[in-house]
């Protein structure tokens, strides 16, 4: 679980990343997670088009780490 601070950063995360129309990943927890770009950003949840089960609501209180960039292992 992300304290308040992680959840105001990581919303800025999100505005950044759909701005830039960046792939992002997003960490839920036990194995779960989702990769892929970002259709909108709200106070409460984003909604994510993962690559592999299509869009996605996702609550920031949900998310239990940092809003990353998506990066293919491998690729330069």
């Amino acid at each position: 679980m992300i304290n308040e601070t992680e959840r105001n950063d990581n919303y800025k995360r999100a505005t950044i990343f759909l701005k830039r129309k960046v792939i992002v990943h997003v960490s839920l927890g036990k194995g779960k997670f989702y990769n892929g770009r970002l259709f909108s950003v709200e106070p409460d949840f984003i909604e994510i088009h993962d690559r592999v089960t299509g869009m996605q609501v996702v609550f920031f209180s949900e998310i239990t780490k940092p809003l990353q960039e998506y990066i293919v292992e491998g690729a330069e």
